[in-house]
């Protein structure tokens, strides 16, 4: 049986309209799985879209935070799920279920996700007492190799739980696992047969001078004095990304006063390092409690100052989030506390803005839950600072916010559906993008209709190239012909630029058949396929007895409409 057709091909698919900047970020819950997704929104944080729901057996469940590496995709972790999650041997001879997780990238140019590792504890790489990613940022540390930062069980002494504490340097290049350093454990004189882990608690930050430093809980200037406590103050540690040597190169000072458990990011100003701790300083219902501190590391003599203590309150305390450098030169962050109002009687989170040259702290704004339009929520978190408007952009549990510097003034921008847990957020420059499709090849009628569209709609100038050559009368990512000639026969391409670089399109190949008469001679075999064009016509031979389903009985017929023909 032979089957014959007329193709007349014309493509559509649905765009979606992108920009050149963009904001991208990640969801630890929600989303069509309830496992969380990656959405983004337009340079000012508006338009949020879900580009990737995550399903907990298949690529893993609570992400991360994104990054965008140098090869211009992105990169995060989740921290449970994806696939091959064992049980594996615990300390003291327990046994612990891994919780998996997985390491994923992104390309932001064809919108394409993939599953590149599933961290089920099978890898020989992986420490004793492997458990799962942690939720911090990864750091690309040089080009195509990735720190991610692993949780391992036995935090201070227990037997179950986990902590991060073990580094793994993952190449891109060759999709393969490298320890880094397992943070060292710390004793006590009263309890000396044990040991008590260090952890780590901001992300980690390569820093001009080419070190990779970060902070800890646990550890510190007398973290082995009798009480095992003093330990929990926490430390400043650096990485020689070169050797991977490790030290833990400034301890907190023994004295809470001076700040105690780090968890911010390390913000970069002035040639110095700023961060922020939980607790600790001079203020709060206990001293060795405080309301935390914003502190200074100084790399170059390994110097600490506490340069503000937070007094909690309508003042802020408790600081939580990043610390972010604006245009300014000034330092802006997020506490707990606050104005109290209804149902919030210790407020709900501020704003704060500290001045490291001339060393003043105030707070700048109240978030405050007002069930309007022009809610942003409450404790929010700033996370970035917009390379083109310079204003800040953070999240809290309904969506996106901006703050403008300048004016003190917010505004609410891209919303979550629901309340959730949102994760730091990064800006993009995006190339141009466009959407793949499953074939392109092509064989088409000559004077018929054809449209390819590649649904780029971020790009300031298109030039496409037939057989290698700019042709100036196609200039959309939209190739078309109203009546396609022989000439227009071979290969195709776009290039595509905007002020983030050029994307080129994949290449399509186009033959141009013309109108003919053609006799098919051979016996009649299995269903298949035969293109004609409009106004040709073939003699089908075969017909040895039998009857065509046409009903004619000759040992031959010409066709010239599409259909399928066969003998019976």
């Amino acid at each position: 049986m032979k089957n014959f057709l007329i193709i007349i091909l014309l493509l559509s698919i649905s765009t979606i309209s992108y920009s050149q900047n963009t904001i991208w970020g990640t969801v630890k819950d929600g989303g069509q799985y309830n496992c969380g997704y990656i959405y983004r929104t337009d340079s000012i944080g508006d338009n949020l879209i879900i580009v990737h729901h995550f399903n907990e057996t298949v690529d893993g469940k609570t992400p991360g935070p994104v990054i965008q590496a140098s090869n211009g995709k992105l990169y995060g972790m989740t921290t449970l799920g994806g696939q091959g999650v064992v049980p594996i041997p615990g300390p003291n001879s327990t046994t612990i279920t891994t919780e998996g997780g997985t390491l994923y990238e992104y390309d932001p140019v064809i919108d394409s996700f993939k599953t590149i590792e599933h961290f089920n504890a099978t890898n020989p790489q992986y420490p004793t007492g492997f458990r799962a990613p942690s939720t911090m940022k990864i750091l690309e540390v040089s080009s195509g190799k990735l720190w991610c930062v692993f949780n391992v069980s036995k935090p201070f002494g227990a037997v179950s739980g986990s902590s991060p504490r073990y580094i793994l340097s993952y190449a891109l290049a060759t999709n393969s696992l490298t320890p880094v350093v397992m943070l060292p454990s710390w004793t006590t004189p009263s309890a000396p047969g044990d040991n008590f882990n260090t952890y780590y608690t901001g992300e980690l930050y390569k820093a001009s001078n080419g070190f990779v430093y970060g902070t800890t809980a646990g550890y510190s200037s007398c973290a082995t004095s009798s009480h095992p406590s003093w330990g929990l103050l926490g430390s400043v540690i650096r990485i020689n990304p070169s050797t991977n040597a490790f030290s833990f190169i400034r301890p907190f000072p023994c004295s809470s006063i001076n700040g105690r458990l780090p968890e911010s990011n390390l913000a970069e100003a002035g040639g110095k390092l700023y961060g922020s701790t939980r607790w600790g300083g001079p203020n709060g219902t206990a001293t060795f409690n405080g309301d935390g501190v914003i502190y200074e590391f100084d790399p170059a003599t390994n110097g600490y100052n506490q340069k503000h203590a937070f007094s909690g309150g309508v003042n802020g305390g408790y600081p939580y989030g990043y610390i972010i450098t604006a245009n300014n030169g000034k330092l802006y962050g997020t506490t707990y506390g606050g104005t109290p109002y209804q149902n919030y009687p210790n407020g709900s989170g501020i704003i704060y803005e500290y001045d490291p040259t001339a060393n003043v702290y105030s707070k700048k704004f109240d978030f405050i839950q007002n069930s309007s339009i022009m809610d942003i929520g409450i404790l929010g978190s700033i996370w970035l600072k917009s390379s083109k408007n310079g204003k800040l952009y953070g999240t809290s549990q309904l969506g996106l916010f901006e703050y403008n510097t300048s004016t003190n003034q917010t505004r609410p921008a891209g919303r979550f559906n629901s309340v959730l847990n949102p994760n730091p957020i990064i800006e993009l420059c995006r190339k141009p993008a466009y959407k793949i499709n499953a074939s392109y090849n092509y064989s088409l009628c000559a004077n018929s209709f054809f449209k390819y569209d590649f649904h780029c709609d971020n790009a300031t100038a298109i030039v496409w190239k037939h057989n290698g050559n700019p042709v100036s009368t196609q200039t959309t990512s939209t190739l078309q012909f109203n009546q396609i000639a022989l000439t227009d026969a071979g290969t195709w391409f776009c290039e595509m630029t905007n002020e983030c670089g050029t994307t080129l399109s994949p290449t399509l190949t186009l033959v141009v058949n013309t109108a003919s008469t053609g006799v098919v001679t051979s016996t009649i075999v299995a269903a298949g396929g035969t293109s004609i064009c409009p106004g040709s016509n073939i003699t089908l031979n075969g017909n040895t007895g039998g009857v065509w389903n046409t009903g004619a009985t000759s040992s031959s017929i010409t066709i010239s409409t599409p259909g399928n023909y066969q003998v019976v």
